[in-house]
């Protein structure tokens, strides 16, 4: 093995990482090696974004991102998979759903569900970390929270 090739797993899978391209790996690690990095799965980020349209047509649509919560560990992503709440059921870790302020009242409420059912303090926190931004959102006109999957 050369020493500018990387080691990395991914869901348990070891996979060698040459020039950026990732292919199995061929043979077991050997003594003195280390992994340096997890490759995550599919996170899904929460962002705020304030929308601005002159007119009626589509292409005049402007989004800024006014905040973010970042789902680095998949912990949202996750809960999402495994809702059986409709909305959060229906978050797609491959794909982007955009909520307006009209869906924040039911996305709290399936928040506050979720996170009564949750006991990890990781959890927890990005959970509280999205309700505030879903809170903003449903209290200043032109913003809509966008689920943005990988």
């Amino acid at each position: 093995m050369a020493s500018d090739e990387t080691i990395l797993v991914r869901r348990g899978d070891v996979v060698l990482a040459v020039n950026g391209a990732l292919e199995p790996l061929s043979q077991p690690l050997g003594e003195g090696f280390r992994m340096l990095e997890e490759v995550r799965g599919m996170g899904v980020d929460v962002m705020l974004m304030q929308v601005a349209q002159r007119g009626t047509s589509p292409k005049k649509r402007r989004l800024t991102t006014v905040d973010v919560v970042q789902d680095g560990a998949d912990l949202f992503s996750t809960m999402c998979t495994n809702s059986k709440l409709p909305m959060l059921a229906r978050v797609d870790p491959y794909r982007t759903r955009i909520l307006a302020s009209a869906d924040m009242p039911q996305f709290l409420s399936e928040l506050d569900a979720t996170r009564d059912l949750v006991t990890g303090q990781g959890e927890l926190d990005i959970l509280e970390k999205i309700r505030g931004l879903a809170e903003r959102c449903t209290e200043a006109a032109g913003l809509e929270l966008h689920l943005e999957g990988d």
